[in-house]
């Protein structure tokens, strides 16, 4: 490195640096651009040797050589340096704009809004740390996401080591200033850490960004819709379902699933029409939300209407899904009939089989009961065909019983028992329930001492009723 040397007298502060000082060296008398300092020094006396560089933002290693009348003593002089940390993450729920300086102005970034304060004035070192490529940006005040150009005072990207950023700038004491991580490459997520140096410390608060979650429940199952997906092969039929959404503040909104089957999301401006998928077509993504679910993120107009299509990625897909909005307002969802079941009701239930649950033995000769279940009377108030799907990360397996169940007899009043007819080792149903019969339904797995959660739902001419037994 070109280096560069200050000597001061007794104390260094980096706010004032020409106090103290005694003297000062870049590369005059030695060689490689390396400074020498000839000075008298006092025996017992404290000095403080600065080394820096000549050029900005430089690293590197280097080495102190002394020549004279006896040996020198080198202490490391951290008392002038305070070290503040925060640590947080960039996720799917994170807020998102569109940053200053992307190379697309279609570029969505997830990002996080920190307030920092410093104790005291002074010069500070404000550097990531983080596996993700992270861009830094500090404001005067606060940050407007419309307006990423607005109270900007510093940016970076990578200044500091491993595609991080760093940010050097006088802070004033007490003084509110906002500082804007997020990422160089669009839509990514992941952890990081801000590690703060200067002669005070930092607090950090998190800002909250003011996004309203919006949430939506629903399923595809046999009674669902068809279509063939855009830019799939003719006769490829995927169920799907269509949901108006809308808000009523205009602005980025972000659009996930959360299901145990693999989803795929179209978003449409207006109106969606099956038999030409293509038209209307604003926005499609079948992964970016992780574990094989879609994210869309997109500029809504206030009270406009938009079309979003929740589909499969491979065929004939069934199962259980929810929708999770984020943005300036709530997302109003409404589910259009686009098909003649459209009259259908669902009927959801949650729950889990754990290590608690009771035991039985539901295939052939067990040596003991190995077999987690969960026993649910189901009750309809009209009769009519009924489909009951389950949707789990386990290989859920199904009996219906009319009347009632015993665990020790389990072929007993059993009237209906399937594993996978339901798709991705699922179990599925139709049959006909009748008003005011007792009907149990019992929930467990293909293979012994498996636990896990699982979701169900019931879809016929009227609600159905769940009443663990």
């Amino acid at each position: 490195m070109d280096t560069y040397g200050f000597l001061y007298s007794s104390t260094f502060d980096p706010s004032f640096p020409d106090q103290n000082l005694m003297l000062y060296n870049d590369n005059a008398a030695a060689p490689n651009y390396q400074f020498v300092l000839i000075a008298t020094l006092q025996a017992m006396k404290q000095y403080i040797l600065v080394v820096t560089t000549y050029w900005a933002v430089n690293t590197g290693a280097f080495s102190i050589i002394e020549i004279g009348p006896a040996s020198i003593g080198f202490s490391l002089d951290v008392s002038s340096t305070i070290k503040s940390q925060y640590s947080s993450a960039l996720s799917i729920y994170s807020s998102v704009f569109t940053r200053y300086q992307s190379l697309s102005p279609t570029s969505y970034y997830f990002y996080q809004s920190i307030q920092i304060n410093a104790v005291k004035t002074g010069i500070y070192t404000i550097a990531s740390n983080s596996t993700m490529d992270t861009y830094g940006y500090l404001y005067n005040g606060t940050l407007n996401p419309s307006f990423p150009d607005q109270n900007l005072m510093l940016s970076n990207d990578n200044a500091a080591p491993n595609s991080q950023f760093m940010l050097i700038i006088t802070l004033q004491a007490m003084k509110k200033y906002t500082l804007v991580v997020t990422t160089y490459k669009a839509i990514t997520t992941g952890t990081f850490s801000i590690i703060a140096l200067g002669p005070g410390s930092i607090n950090f608060s998190t800002i909250d960004s003011s996004m309203i979650q919006s949430n939506y429940l629903s399923a595809l199952t046999t009674y669902s819709p068809t279509f063939i997906r855009p830019n799939r092969l003719f006769g490829t039929i995927f169920y799907y379902q269509a949901i108006e959404i809308s808000g009523s503040i205009s602005g980025l909104y972000t659009i996930s699933s959360v299901s145990t089957i693999d989803t795929y999301g179209y978003l449409y401006n207006n109106s969606f029409n099956s038999s030409v998928p293509s038209r209307n077509l604003l926005s499609s993504d079948d992964e970016s939300g992780g574990n094989s679910q879609f994210m869309l993120i997109i500029y809504l107009q206030a009270m406009a209407k938009n079309v979003l299509v929740i589909t499969t990625y491979t065929a004939q897909i069934k199962g259980i899904f929810s929708i999770i909005g984020r943005g300036p307002s709530l997302i109003s969802f409404t589910r259009l009939n686009t098909s003649t079941n459209a009259s259908k009701i669902d009927s959801f239930y949650s729950s889990n089989l754990t290590t608690t649950s009771p035991l039985f033995c539901h295939k052939g000769t067990c040596p003991k009961s190995t077999y987690f279940y969960q026993s649910i009377q189901l009750n309809v108030s009209t009769t009519g065909s009924y489909t009951i799907l389950s949707s789990s990360s386990i290989n859920t397996y199904g009996y219906i019983y009319n009347s009632t169940f015993n665990s020790s007899s389990p072929t007993f009043n059993k009237f209906a028992s399937d594993d996978d007819s339901g798709g991705s080792s699922q179990f599925m149903f139709t049959v006909t329930l009748q008003v005011m019969w007792k009907y149990i339904l019992v929930v467990t797995t293909s293979g012994i001492n498996v636990t896990g959660s699982f979701s169900l739902v019931t879809s016929g001419p009227g609600p159905v009723s769940y009443i663990i037994q």
